[in-house]
């Protein structure tokens, strides 16, 4: 029984020949530490491969912009995150972490002062063909190796969280009905 089929059971609540299994690094990421200690454990193989996992992960592709619409909101740190590839579609910027993190995350509204900083900041294009263009071809050649695919999107909590970074923008000492406002104020920009 190959993975796909194994998942598709599991699914229907039929019987497989043993419960479906996922290396949940697999579909979100790891931390440094343990992708490094997986590539030199598994090596030659992929994770996936070594431990016989069923489900395998895919994300959409980050679009292929300009990332300089995003030097203002950087300043001087830009052009070394820029070269790191370290600033994502949204401008935040991912800097590499450390043995026990991932990433150590930087807004790029960190220093704004309220909604009209956000009215100029350069939203990326969620309905871009380009973020999806090469997902089906990923499906459907993790679908011929036997393996179900997954997606893990996040949460729009998270996503506002690292783009707004309300810490900054609002301050440890701001009342929460102005934390709400802020967020509702925020959401019709």
């Amino acid at each position: 029984m190959t993975s796909l089929e194994r998942i598709r059971r599991a699914l229907r609540h039929e019987e497989t020949d043993r419960v479906p299994r996922l290396l949940y690094g697999e579909a979100i990421g790891h931390v440094p530490a343990i992708e490094a200690l997986l590539k030199e454990r598994c090596a030659p193989q992929l994770p996936r491969e070594y431990f016989d996992m069923d489900i395998t992960g895919l994300a959409p592709s980050q679009a292929k912009r300009d990332r300089s619409r995003f030097a203002q909101w950087h300043g001087a740190e830009f052009a070394e995150a820029d070269a790191a590839n370290e600033i994502d579609e949204w401008g935040v910027r991912w800097k590499h972490g450390n043995f026990f993190h991932f990433a150590h995350i930087e807004s790029p509204l960190r220093e704004v002062d309220g909604l009209d900083g956000l009215k100029n900041f350069p939203w990326p294009n969620l309905d871009n063909p380009a973020r999806y263009q090469a997902m089906t071809t990923e499906v459907e050649a993790r679908h011929q190796e036997g393996f179900a695919t997954c997606a893990f999107a996040g949460s729009v909590f998270e996503q506002a969280w690292y783009i707004l970074a309300p810490a900054h923008v609002l301050g440890p000492e701001t009342p929460w009905e102005n934390i709400v406002a802020f967020f509702d104020a925020a959401s019709v920009c």
